[in-house]
């Protein structure tokens, strides 16, 4: 024999597969597995509700089948008792009529009597049968009684697996708007990291500049602390040359300044060469630096340049120039006015023909 099922028992079994089936899915990180974690809870607890649901509904329609049976059997117990009370009414009818028959007549006693007990044996059955089907419909009403009592249970429990049920497709719809609204958060969390991996590369490339310009900027702090030392170490050479001129000495060479009194010329002839042209005098100077020492000799001289005419500008012209320049006398040159010093001097020499 086939199942048939009813209509809540369909409308829980396509509840129970949709939601064996679910046709929505969540890939997110955290947020997904608690989504997936409340959609497993929501569901087992519903498959029980339903399967719990199932079973009390089967027992309430195997009782309900007993009662039907039961009902039949007692209605059956029912009409079979009112046959027999109608046929013991009949029965008692007829006695009485025998008996007033007997009362107006003597004739056939016996027969009376003996049909009588016959009777009387037959209600005796009767009534037996009556009392046993009695106690029989007393047993199926007292069943029943509990049959009603036992349905009274189950619909109660039917009611509430039902306001369970509705509570629990409450808590299910509640779910699904969670599911949504994290669906939701976890897309705009999504477009958030989105933002911030854009930003990250961005902020990247800036570090990346900044590490490279820090780079450059400690290169050239490098470098400049290297000039820094040394111009500090220039000038402490200086403040030390400083301190040393402050400290003059005479005789002691030292740089041209203004601290310096130059040294002027005492004795200076000219250069005298001899003229090789059909032109005029030679005239002109040779520029030389000259080493002067504190009484005012020239130990040493060097050329610097010429200023001659192309013609007269000879090598002849500057090595007379630097001899006559080494005759020359000069007062010493003071530093501070006061000590005489040795220098380097540039001093133009006079060029003259012979």
């Amino acid at each position: 024999m086939s199942e048939k099922h009813t209509p809540l028992e369909e409308f829980e079994f396509r509840q129970a597969a949709r939601i064996r089936n679910p046709e929505e899915k969540c890939e997110t990180p955290k947020s997904g597995k608690k989504c997936l974690f409340a959609i497993a809870g929501i569901t087992i607890v519903f498959l029980c509700a339903a399967a719990a649901a199932g079973f009390f509904y089967s027992q309430l329609q195997q009782e309900q089948l007993k009662r039907h049976e039961t009902e039949q059997q007692l209605s059956t117990l029912r009409k079979e008792k009112s046959a027999a009370e109608n046929e013991l009414k009949e029965i008692r009818q007829q006695l009485e009529k025998m008996a007033h028959r007997l009362s107006t007549s003597s004739k056939g006693k016996g027969e009376l009597m003996a049909s009588i007990d016959s009777l009387k044996q037959d209600i005796e059955s009767r009534d037996r049968t009556i009392r046993a089907l009695k106690q029989k419909a007393g047993k199926n009403t007292n069943l029943i009684k509990e049959l009603n009592r036992e349905q009274r249970k189950t619909e109660f429990m039917l009611q509430n697996e039902k306001k369970l049920n509705q509570e629990l497709q409450q808590q299910i719809s509640i779910a699904k708007k969670d599911i949504l609204t994290y669906q939701d958060q976890i897309s705009g969390l999504k477009r958030v990291i989105q933002n911030l991996q854009n930003n990250m590369n961005q902020e990247g490339n800036a570090s990346r500049k900044l590490v490279a310009d820090m780079l450059d900027a400690q290169n050239e702090a490098a470098n400049l602390k290297k000039e820094k030392t040394k111009l500090e170490t220039g000038i402490k050479k200086l403040k030390a040359e400083i301190i040393s001129l402050k400290q003059v000495h005479f005789g002691k060479l030292v740089p041209f300044s203004n601290m310096v009194k130059k040294a002027s010329p005492i004795i200076h002839p000219a250069a005298m060469v001899e003229k090789k042209g059909i032109f005029g005098k030679v005239k002109g100077f040779v520029l030389v630096n000259a080493y002067i020492d504190e009484t005012g000799f020239v130990q040493n001289a060097f050329y610097l340049e010429c200023h001659l005419n192309k013609e007269e500008a000879n090598s002849e012209a500057i090595s007379q120039a630097l001899k006559t320049v080494l005759k020359w006398r000069f007062s010493p040159a003071l530093y501070n006015g006061k000590t005489p010093v040795k220098v380097w001097q540039p001093i133009a020499v006079p060029v003259e023909s012979k």
